[in-house]
């Protein structure tokens, strides 16, 4: 610890500045559903049923959840997930400062590139760990061959962030072993049972993170429905590659095989190929949304990162190798410049909107005592309100005597039956809605049964230099004269 703190000035300062910001936004951030999600997970279940049965309907190993349970134990307030968040991504760019061999261009500016200074950090996500990891992952491969049992546990860590982790980890040691078995000959004894233990470890590890993330048969998210094609696989690729990088497909694509061509010039290009491909599997077979992009650039600078050459190497260098080093340096310094102006439009529409309606829908719930009424909620988002109470009070969801995070099973469809949950005769709905064509929908249908619209707490998920999607949420009351819906289909 005294070593990671032993920071240039210069580097210092930048670590501070980009706490401020980080904290900063953190505060001005309303959590969507996906981080309110993992926070209920966290407080309403013990470790047990977590690990072994809730985790498989969403798909993701468990240490960001566990990472959770230590304030939500604690009955610390809501707030806390972004300061977790947060910690968490500084404690990522300490690494970064204080181990990369990179030039200053590039550590002094990949701290301000999106993903680093917001998407990763600001929203609280298992995803501010993956730099965390992925950078020590690099840092001990380098010496791998004497800090073995190490890289095994960075590996381990990082295979237990998530799905897009656990490729990445899987990528890394394969890379390593592909170049163990060339050298494994001149391995002493010791060094080879220490070799053949760590690669055990890690085994194991994966194969608990796939037991504990395979989903089960009765799942009910996108990801399991996804089909694979061959124009699916191109369309994710290069959409993969510009989110990542700086937005323009052919642009993107040019960093992207500069890179990989680098990796390759230095005689490691598994360490690139390898990691990256099971990722950009990973997003075609399974999951792909904009957000998650941001991985596959922390992916590339790990790799460049093990590749990277020494002083003494540099020194060596002939000219090919000499210029493709600045090249390359120019190349990662102007991506992060470019992604600054992400950063910049994001913060600045973060302070002055909602990201999320969900805080805005609680408080006035709480004003009207809409909470202890006979209230229902229609649509999965609007279990982003659900942080902000002591318990789950959508009576359509609280009948069935479960917690207040959304059950990703098809079982759970019966709580989003409208007319089930009208002849309830609720005094309050509220709906949460990602199309305009569904607003459209839960509006007509609510407002032929006798419910007006009282309360509209619009959010909007800004990504990058637009508003992705909406998170806003519309809370609707019972007329008076309204006694019961008599509307059940026989």
């Amino acid at each position: 610890m005294r070593t990671l703190l032993r920071l240039p000035a210069r580097h210092g300062v930048l670590l501070a500045a980009y706490a401020v910001l980080v904290f900063l936004g953190v505060r001005h951030h309303e959590p969507w559903f996906d981080e309110a999600q993992s926070w209920l997970l966290a407080r309403d279940l013990g470790l047990s049923d977590l690990l072994f049965h809730q985790l498989r309907y969403e798909g993701t190993p468990g240490l960001w959840v566990m990472l959770l349970s230590i304030p939500t134990k604690a009955h610390l307030p809501y707030g806390s997930l972004g300061l977790i968040g947060g910690i968490c991504a500084v404690a990522g760019m300490s690494v970064f400062l204080r181990y990369s061999p990179f030039p200053e261009p590039v550590k002094l500016l990949l701290p301000l590139s999106y993903f680093a200074a917001y998407q990763y950090a600001v929203v609280a996500r298992s995803y501010a760990l993956i730099p965390l990891f992925a950078f020590l992952a690099a840092y001990f491969y380098r010496q791998a061959k004497y800090e073995t049992y190490q890289f095994a546990a960075a590996l381990g860590l990082l295979a237990n962030v998530s799905a897009h982790g656990t490729a990445i980890a899987v990528g890394f040691a394969l890379a390593y072993a592909w170049e163990v078995l060339g050298v494994w000959s001149a391995f002493d004894a010791d060094t080879r049972r220490r070799h053949v233990l760590a690669a055990a470890i890690f085994g194991l590890i994966i194969v608990a993170v796939v037991a504990m993330a395979w989903p089960p048969s009765d799942a009910n998210f996108y990801a399991v429905y996804r089909q694979t094609t061959l124009a699916l696989a191109t369309d994710t690729t290069y959409t993969a590659i510009a989110g990542a990088f700086v937005g323009s497909r052919p642009i993107s694509l040019a960093i992207f095989l500069l890179l990989a061509a680098w990796c390759s010039l230095r005689g490691r290009s598994a360490v690139f190929i390898v990691p990256v491909g099971l990722l950009l599997a990973l997003y075609i077979r399974v999951w792909a949304q904009p957000w998650h992009l941001g991985i596959l650039l922390f992916t590339a600078v790990s790799s460049l990162w093990v590749t990277w050459p020494t002083a003494e190497e540099r020194r060596q260098f002939n000219k090919l190798s000499q210029t493709g080093y600045w090249i390359v340096t120019g190349v990662l310094a102007a991506t992060f410049c470019f992604q600054f102006v992400w950063t910049a439009k994001t913060y600045a529409y973060d302070w002055s909107h909602a990201f999320s309606g969900s805080r805005d829908a609680a408080e006035y719930l709480k004003s009207v005592g809409a909470d202890r009424s006979r209230l229902v909620a229609f649509g999965f988002s609007t279990t982003a309100v659900l942080p902000y109470f002591q318990s789950n009070i959508y009576t359509n969801e609280a009948l069935l005597d479960r917690a207040s995070f959304w059950h990703w099973s098809k079982a759970n469809d019966a709580t989003q039956n409208p007319q089930a949950l009208l002849a309830l005769v609720p005094d309050y709905a509220i709906i949460g809605w990602k199309t305009d064509q569904e607003e459209a929908l839960y509006d007509q249908f609510l407002r032929k049964f006798g419910y007006t619209l009282v309360r509209e707490s619009v959010g909007g998920m800004y990504f990058k230099y637009e508003v992705q999607q909406p998170d806003s949420y519309r809370i609707y009351k019972r007329n008076s004269m309204n006694i019961a819906p008599t509307f059940v289909e026989k």
